[in-house]
């Protein structure tokens, strides 16, 4: 009945003849309203209703009805609802609200741009019949309370987290608290100013007007405000987090472990208090630079802090399980609860033990978004523990999950399943073996074994319901069957996933964004599958866009290595894309691989672009140095310039003195320099191509591109350093320090923890 009744609810605005229609029946059948009325005592005003409006008259700019038509849909609601017909009610519900219009459940509407409705103690008794209090009387008190100046109560629903509930109000109109001073010479804005702006999204939420919410809540950041919808606190006085109070060391973050192990840590307690005083003093400054320098300080003595409880440990152990936080950090830790199951955010989980306990105990009454919150975090926490202390507690996890796949949302299905893909990667990059009886056993057990059969049923389930899937879901959806690199067979219909997806993506084109154009046609590409009709309508989609201002370089670079790749031939979209890097004034925002990459795109698709290549090659040849580049983008970089046929002295020189101060092999070194040779023609070298590409060709992590869910199960934009982890195994002790060196991160221990420390890295 809920999932009908949610169908029921995105079908709104389907036409307003059948309402009109029903008002009509309810005339030929006011009798038997007033009868059924009659029965539940229920007092009907001279509409035929029994709602009453409270505030300000209607306005006329945001409300689209007139008052004759408001009252007519209350009253056709009234009538179904006295019918048990719920799903039309609540349909003329969302109807009305979506014209402007506000029901409350005391039998008030209001349509003057205002969601509020003030605390009464009428509730439904206001309706009941009684000799010493009609419904006049009963009205007159609720607009003489509207118009005071006292606090009043608001209910509505917010953004992810489903019913507020009913929330105080402060003299300003909206339930948020200021924490600190306001600092002039940070903050913009005017106390003033920012309630309003506070109040004002505050209103967007509860109609569900989140874009408008969101671009407040930007503006509020950008003019130096901190907004915490958790606890609905705010802040203007330079800081960004919000916490309970300072301790002695005049910082939010306390100690738990063991004791400071001296054998680790070389910096006293004092000495590390005084580190994470001065760092706390940097963020609120937005010296961010300096900040991260003395983190990066303190973890090579040894410190492990986490920013998300507020708790740091010198002890050798640098995970903060959530029995051991303070009872302050746990009250805000489970403050955001999800009211029907009482289970923490997973993000607060620092072990799988810690994820299983949280959902276990309430196994029979957790929701979907909590479960696929689970199988998120597994993955990152399957790194540092795989001994399987509550292994029984995790496949009833797995049985749960299993049994009700079948039913989830498009968010939670995808959320679910990428979860399963990134631990299967995690499994599969596991050299060591499993120990018996581990977490890692079974999981493989489930999840590689049966990866066929797990994974083509979520495909047939998935197919089911592509007609709910937004074009961020689709997206993740055929990005973890490439993440796999797997396709399920075909299906009944005998298509594939990905037919059914890329028929369902080419109608929704002009809602993708950018990231979501790339990862799609990045995904296609990568489990080798075909569809010329989608790859010509994105293409068709973007070249008819005015400008390509919103597409972020990671998004370009990975756009144009797809179809260059699929060998999907658009010269149209190249030349956008082009003519759009060259118009830009400097080239910084591009990260040494997206640089490789685009210009390799272009050179692997044979169109050439004579501003592009020298506007690139100006832009490596003015830089210091190459120490971003490393030997793949270098290779594809000469292998690009080569067969575009296009020589710049300058740029070969550069690469080829990068190439031999880093000791590049001798056979490598022998190429580059055929490449960049400018006594011999490209079309001698033509029957070399195909090997020395095959050779050098950019590698599949190079174009890769994350879809970041969040440990709470929201998908949130991709991660633009999100890469698929290399096999890290397969390099010296020499060559892990040197990149463990390059990221500012500690390079003692043994081969396995360099590896470890790396992963820890690249998963965050």
């Amino acid at each position: 009945m809920q999932q009908q009744r949610f169908i029921v609810r995105s079908s709104i605005g389907s036409g307003n003849d059948s309402i009109l229609a029903t008002s009509i029946h309810h005339y030929s059948s006011k009798s038997t309203i007033l009868q059924k009325a009659d029965d539940n005592n229920t007092e009907l005003n001279e509409f035929g209703h029994d709602y009453t409006q409270i505030g300000g008259p209607i306005d006329t700019y945001l409300c689209t009805l007139s008052e004759t038509e408001i009252h007519e849909r209350i009253r056709t609601r009234m009538h179904h609802k006295l019918k048990r017909e719920y799903e039309e009610a609540d349909r003329i519900q969302e109807e009305l609200k979506q014209c402007g219009v506000i029901l409350d459940r005391n039998r008030l509407w209001r349509a003057d741009g205002s969601s509020s409705f003030p605390q009464t103690q009428l509730g439904r008794s206001r309706s009941v019949k009684s000799s010493n209090n009609n419904i006049k009387g009963g009205v007159g008190q609720i607009r003489k309370f509207s118009t005071s100046s006292g606090p009043y109560n608001v209910h509505g629903k917010g953004r992810g987290h489903g019913k507020r509930g009913r929330q105080q109000l402060n003299e300003y109109g909206h339930d948020y608290t200021k924490v600190g001073e306001l600092d002039k010479s940070i903050c913009t804005l005017t106390e003033t100013e920012i309630n309003n702006m506070i109040r004002t999204r505050m209103q967007c939420r509860l109609n569900s007007d989140y874009q408008q919410a969101d671009k407040i809540l930007k503006q509020l950041n950008q003019c130096g405000v901190a907004i915490s919808d958790d606890t609905k606190l705010w802040r203007a006085d330079g800081g960004k987090y919000f916490s309970n109070q300072l301790n002695e060391y005049g910082h939010e973050y306390n100690q738990i472990g063991g004791a400071i192990d001296k054998s680790i840590c070389k910096l006293s307690e004092i000495e590390i208090n005084s580190m994470i005083r001065t760092r706390m003093q940097c963020r609120i400054k937005r010296d961010y630079q300096q900040a991260d320098m003395i983190l990066k300080q303190l973890e090579q003595c040894g410190v492990a802090i986490s920013d998300d409880a507020k708790l740091w440990r010198a002890d050798g152990e640098r995970h903060f399980p959530l029995d051991q936080m303070s009872d302050n950090i746990k009250s805000l830790t489970l403050s955001n609860l999800k009211s029907t199951n009482k289970i923490p955010r997973m993000k607060y989980c620092h072990t799988l033990d810690d994820a299983i306990k949280a959902i276990y105990p309430n196994l029979d009454r957790v929701s979907p978004r909590d479960i696929s919150a689970f199988w998120a975090v597994v993955p990152r926490l399957l790194r540092h523990q795989d001994q399987g202390a509550q292994l029984p507690q995790l496949k009833a996890i797995f049985y749960k999950t299993a049994d009700q796949i079948h039913s989830y949302g498009p968010k939670d299905l995808v959320t679910t399943i990428l979860g399963f893909a990134k631990t299967i990667q995690i499994l599969q990059g596991n050299k060591r073996g499993y120990s018996s009886g581990s977490y890692e056993e079974y999981l493989h057990g489930i999840l590689i074994r049966q990866r066929d059969a797990v994974f083509s049923f979520i495909a047939r389930t998935a197919v089911n319901k592509l007609n709910q899937f937004e074009p961020r879901y689709l997206k993740a959806l055929a990005y973890t069957y490439a993440l796999l690199e797997f396709t399920p067979k075909q299906l009944e219909d005998g298509n594939t996933l990905f037919d059914h997806i890329a028929e369902k993506s080419i109608p929704l084109l002009d809602k993708f964004k950018p990231q979501e154009l790339a990862n799609i046609v990045w995904a296609f590409e990568k489990v080798k599958v075909q569809h010329p009709d989608l790859f010509e309508e994105m293409a068709d989609h973007i070249v008819s866009l005015d400008h390509l201002n919103d597409f972020k370089p990671q998004e370009l670079s990975n756009l144009l290595m797809a179809y260059a790749k699929a060998q999907e031939s658009h010269l149209d979209l190249f030349n956008k894309v082009a003519d759009h890097i060259v118009s830009l004034e400097h080239l910084n925002d591009f990260k040494p691989q997206e640089l490789s990459n685009t210009i390799y795109a272009f050179a692997k698709a044979q169109v050439s672009h004579l501003d592009l290549f020298n506007k690139v090659a100006d832009h490596i040849v003015s830089l210091d140095n190459l120490d971003g580049y490393n030997e793949q983008d270098i290779s594809n970089l000469a292998w690009a310039y080569h067969k575009a046929g296009i020589i710049r002295q300058d740029l070969n020189d550069k690469l080829i003195g990068v190439a031999t101060d880093r000791k590049f092999s001798t056979e490598r070194l022998a190429i580059l320099n055929q490449w960049m040779s400018e006594e011999k023609s490209i079309q001698n070298q033509e029957s070399g191509d195909e090997i020395e590409e095959d050779e050098m060709t950019a590698v599949d992590g190079d174009d890769d591109n994350e879809n970041n869910i969040e440990d709470d199960g929201e998908i949130e934009d991709d991660d633009p350093d999100a890469s698929v982890p290399e096999d890290l195994s397969l390099l010296t002790v020499v060559q892990l320090k040197d990149r463990l060196r390059n990221l500012a991160l500690r390079v003692s221990g043994r081969k396995q923890e360099l590896i470890d420390r790396l992963n820890d890295h690249f998963q965050k």
